[in-house]
């Protein structure tokens, strides 16, 4: 009988596990003697596992090698395994399970060792952090690092994994030349395919990449390699989950001078996919994204039209291939990023021919027609304003087309000439079809373009002659992402219901008021978003918070140096009552705004000199009060006012009420109550209607977003069985607080 080879033994163990093995030459792992490839028998990923085979024919004897690939192995979560058909054993994280003693498949593994789903995502943004430090600690040139990714993963995506010669740093060098020049052949390939080609070319002569030391540059395609793994950029497989994007964004981020610099900033993908589907994308449509940066938006459309191919109805490649070439056209000013997205687009199964190094406004001109869809993220705070960019695109683009684009909030403000002048131009070709307000830390981490708190939107726009005027604003203020380790996490899943709900708000018009209102005949002067119309608080404000604001009151007051008297209170039971809407416009009345310059001094920020009086300035903490100022110094004094935080980058939307002497500045808009319930109210009541207020606005303003007049939004108060506001109750409310004896 013939004995079964290595070979065998090894196909054998892959068909019981249940996974393709990537020593086929797919996979660049380990490094041996004198800088070669080193690889043991098998080596497989599933969902963010490392398994690892040393392998031999039956009855031959393990070495100990599977110990040497486990110490060598760079991902935290792996088995390892030595199998030669009648020996059998198993490692887990290194450590040998004595009572494993057959092979078993993949989801057995998974579910006993690993039950809690790793997040690949994370092992890349892991491996990201690894990758810069280890860039910056071999002193390479941290424009060069990317568009060396960039070019090593095309080598192992397209040739064999042991292509690399690793036995000096010019071998390495050379060999990823060779490998580009191999992979982009000119004769084959169109001008911009060689400007990326020529780039990264060039890239590979840089004076730092020469210089870094062998182990440094091994170590470095050694981290890439492990990254590269788990990430799934398979044209046949392809989820929309951009992992290869998120890498890219997050490993700029750790180097992230030369991104604040340029003023670069990426678009989440989950933001991008929602994009592509307010702008009706499909398969056949041409999509333009004119500031095309890395290629974020491109790579998620085509993940999506590839998802929409029936292979049953038409050739999967075929279609594949006119996709890449012709359904997708990215413009990018800036050569290193117009590269990166090229190469992006490579690693994603091609799709860079229609990448242009090229001024967008220079380039749409030969463009007009071409496109019938546009997916875009203007570059912030440059010498042309969002809207140009809009506007332009607009123009070229062919009619009955749609394009959706992130803009600050201040762009559909209102308040600033040249955005209401484009507007007002943008208006006359396209209808306004929707606004949808993003969180404020939706480009975590911030940089100099995208500061902390910055408040932007999605604006959708149908360039048509046949004029609708309809537009629904849409509540995307929470996207069910928090921010984990340095990361912007979704838990739970929610934004796929937060997603769901805003397209059917918007395709189907079926909506809470929570989430959208529709609008009619908007102008380019209006203030065109959700918060400016809608409250988007929970209805009913929790007893805790209240609670918290008393404290603070209090607090404020001991800090400005105001001697406490304690009041007699009612302490009365809280009967059940119900609660109906008010608008706040009926509430209260604007009666200015604070007359003091809107920076504080630093002279007397958190300053409060004895007789002083307090300054309410555009802070969410104390009350307001960010110091205190000498009368003489003073241009007005209030006293038994509202006063509503109208801008700024944390307290935008607080409010207070203040009954003791006090001044403001200008981001701060002083309010007296309506006379029809002036008089109705004692302190305790002013203090629960401001609460109430400032729960309603709060955070629905911000940077880039200020208001000028008593918003005309609902809020929740008591009633009495005459339906008229129960200030008894709102009294009573707050007097049974702990601490309200003090206000």
């Amino acid at each position: 009988m013939k004995k079964e080879s290595e070979f065998e033994i090894v196909r054998a163990f892959s068909h019981i596990l249940g996974l393709p093995n990537k020593t086929d030459g797919s996979l660049f792992i380990y490094k041996g003697e004198k800088g070669k490839s080193k690889k043991p028998d098998g080596y497989y990923f599933y969902d963010g596992i490392t398994f690892i085979l040393d392998a031999k024919a039956p009855n031959e004897k393990f070495t100990g090698q599977l110990k040497d690939y486990m110490e060598l192995e760079s991902n935290e979560n792996f088995i390892g395994f030595e199998y030669n058909k009648t020996e059998f054993r198993c490692y887990v994280n290194g450590k040998l399970i004595k009572d494993e003693l057959t092979l078993k498949d993949k989801e057995y593994y998974k579910e006993k060792y690993f039950p809690k789903r790793i997040n690949n995502e994370q092992i890349v943004n892991s491996g990201a952090l690894k990758l810069a430090n280890l860039f910056r600690n071999s002193k390479i040139d941290k424009q060069m690092n990317v568009p060396f990714i960039g070019a090593v993963m095309l080598c192992m995506k397209f040739l064999e994994s042991d292509y690399i010669d690793l036995t000096s740093t010019a071998t390495i060098l050379k060999s990823i030349k060779q490998g580009i020049n191999e992979i982009l052949v000119d004769k084959d390939i169109p001008i911009t395919k060689k400007e990326k080609k020529r780039f990264i070319l060039r890239i590979l002569d840089d004076s730092s990449l020469n210089r870094a030391k062998s182990e440094d540059l091994f170590t470095i395609i050694q981290e890439i390699s492990t990254i590269y793994n788990f990430i799934h950029i398979s044209a046949d497989d392809y989820k929309g989950h951009d992992i290869m994007n998120n890498f890219l964004k997050v490993f700029r981020r750790w180097n992230s001078v030369n991104a604040n610099e340029k003023g670069e900033v990426f678009t989440p993908d989950h933001i991008a996919n929602l994009m592509y589907s307010l702008a009706y994308c499909s398969k056949d449509s041409e999509i333009l994204d004119p500031t095309c940066g890395s290629g974020t938006f491109l790579t998620n459309a085509m993940a999506n039209m590839f998802n929409e191919i029936d292979p049953k109805l038409e050739n999967l490649h075929e279609t594949q291939k006119n996709i890449k070439q012709n359904r997708l056209i990215g413009i990018e000013t800036n050569e290193f990023n117009a590269t990166l997205a090229g190469i992006n687009m490579m690693l994603h199964g091609d799709g860079a021919s229609q990448i242009y190094n090229a001024d967008c406004f220079e380039r749409l001109p030969s463009l007009q027609n071409m496109y019938n869809r546009v997916l875009m993220n203007p570059p912030f705070a440059q010498s042309d304003i969002e809207l140009k960019f809009v506007y332009e695109t607009l123009y070229y683009m062919r009619d009955d087309g749609f394009l959706a684009t992130i803009v600050p909030k201040s762009c559909v403000s209102g308040t600033i000439e040249a955005n209401v002048s484009y507007l007002s131009k943008i208006f006359k070709i396209a209808n306004l079809k929707a606004v949808i307000s993003l969180p404020t830390n939706l480009f975590y981490p911030a940089n100099l373009f995208y500061p902390v708190g910055a408040n932007t939107c999605i604006i959708v726009l149908h360039k048509t002659n046949i004029k609708d005027n309809k537009t629904i604003l849409i509540n995307c203020l929470n996207d069910g992402f928090e921010v984990v380790n340095k990361a912007r996490i979704c838990k739970n899943d929610e934004w796929d219901n937060i997603k769901n709900e805003i397209l059917k708000a918007y395709l189907e018009n079926d909506f809470t008021k929570n989430r959208a209102i529709i609008k009619t005949d908007l102008q380019a002067n209006d203030e065109l978003l959700f918060e400016a119309y809608s409250s988007h608080r929970n209805a009913m404000i929790q007893e805790e918070v209240y609670a918290r604001y008393i404290r603070e009151a209090v607090s404020a007051k001991i800090l400005c140096g105001f001697e406490l008297h304690k009041n007699t209170l009612k302490k009365n039971a809280i009967w059940d009552t119900a609660f109906e809407d008010f608008s706040i416009s009926d509430l209260i009345i604007k009666i200015g705004k604070g007359r003091e310059k809107k920076s504080i001094d630093r002279k007397i920020e958190n300053k409060y000199p004895k007789n002083g009086i307090p300054l309410i300035i555009a802070k969410k903490d104390n009350n307001g009060i960010g110091g205190a100022k000498l009368r003489d110094e003073i241009e007005q004094v209030y006293s038994d006012k509202i006063c509503i935080i109208s801008g700024g980058d944390g307290g935008g939307g607080k409010t207070y009420y203040c009954e003791f002497e006090f001044c403001a500045t200008n981001f701060v808009m002083i309010c007296d109550f309506a006379n029809c319930i002036k008089d109705k109210m004692d302190k305790f009541a002013k203090y629960f209607l401001a609460i109430t207020i400032s729960e309603t606005l709060f955070k629905t303003i911000g940077h880039g977003r200020t208001i000028s007049e008593v918003p005309n939004i609902n809020i929740k108060l008591p009633i009495t069985a005459k339906k008229e506001i129960d200030f008894a109750y709102m009294s009573n409310y707050i007097q049974k607080i702990q601490y309200a004896e003090f206000l």
